[in-house]
């Protein structure tokens, strides 16, 4: 994320064009909440003859060379500096993030063991609807009730079909019923 200067941009280290260097280390201080955080203006930007980027030396812990930018306007000759925005800028040596990467890249086999539970895939073929299942042996009821959505879900019973007391949910999503009832 570095700051793009416009091709009118002019880099001037030292000329204070609008003489508002104390206003925008101020403004700086302000934002950092104690002036020990800000360190020594380092450049100042000029974007155009209203607009200039007060840059100052970041002194917070964890941000070596990053700095405090100040973004000030004015609107002519006679008004005055006014503070636009501040902001804190990674330097070119500084620590950054790394790209971004999806979760589904940056898990491995090593990362899973068992018991673990991670998001899958929309298309994850190892899943299956709950009706495919094979019931299990001791619950009778819940093997009737599966027979019930598979005849069901085979047959193509209409989705709107109020016949039914079973409950199950059949077919492709949560739209369509079971509507064969205690058949």
């Amino acid at each position: 994320m570095s700051r793009k200067k416009s091709k009118n941009s002019q880099a001037s280290s030292g000329v204070d064009n609008f003489g508002a260097a104390e206003l925008a280390r101020s403004a700086a201080i302000e934002d950092s909440k104690d002036e020990k955080f800000v360190g020594s203006l380092i450049s100042i930007d000029s974007d155009d003859e209203h607009v200039s980027t007060y840059l100052f030396q970041a002194l917070l812990p964890g941000y070596v060379d990053w700095r405090w930018a100040v973004t000030v306007a004015k609107v002519d000759g006679e008004s005055s500096p006014t503070i636009c925005d501040v902001v804190l800028l990674p330097g070119p040596d500084s620590l950054r993030a790394p790209e971004w990467i999806p979760y589904s890249a940056r898990v491995t086999k090593e990362d899973v063991s068992a018991g673990t539970i991670v998001p899958t895939e929309i298309d994850d073929a190892r899943l299956v609807p709950a009706y495919q299942l094979q019931a299990r042996s001791d619950d009778r009821t819940f093997t009737a009730r599966h027979r019930r959505a598979q005849r069901c879900a085979r047959e193509g019973q209409p989705a709107d079909s109020s016949a039914c007391g079973c409950g199950i949910f059949v077919g492709e999503g949560v739209e369509r019923r079971c509507g064969l009832g205690g058949q």
